[in-house]
This record gives structure tokens, C-alpha cells and sequence, in this order.
């Protein structure tokens, strides 16, 4: 999932980006996904909300 969110960014340059559904409401779920972006990769990211 991480993956296809950072690709996703570098092609389509989104302002935000939204997961829903019930595997999204999980905290772990949501951590896990953050810990996959990198750093350096999401830069231009600069807040995320949960």
C-alpha cells in the first residue's frame, strides 16, 4: 500500500490523499503505512492526519 501511494503521488501530485474503509480506521494499520513512506521519497509531504 505504501508503495502505491508514493507512486501515486509522483505521477499525479495530489493535495491529499485519503484512505478509507475499516483496515484504514486502524491505527496499527495507518502507523504501518507511515512507517513505509520514506523520508526522503515524500518530502514534499509536509502533515499527515489520522
Amino acid at each position: 500500500m505504501a508503495a502505491a501511494i508514493m507512486n501515486l503521488v509522483r505521477v499525479s501530485d495530489p493535495d491529499t490523499i485519503v484512505l478509507g474503509g475499516g483496515v484504514a480506521g486502524s491505527a496499527n494499520f495507518v502507523e504501518r503505512i507511515r512507517s513505509y513512506l520514506n523520508p526522503k521519497t515524500m518530502r514534499f509531504v509536509s502533515s499527515a492526519r489520522s
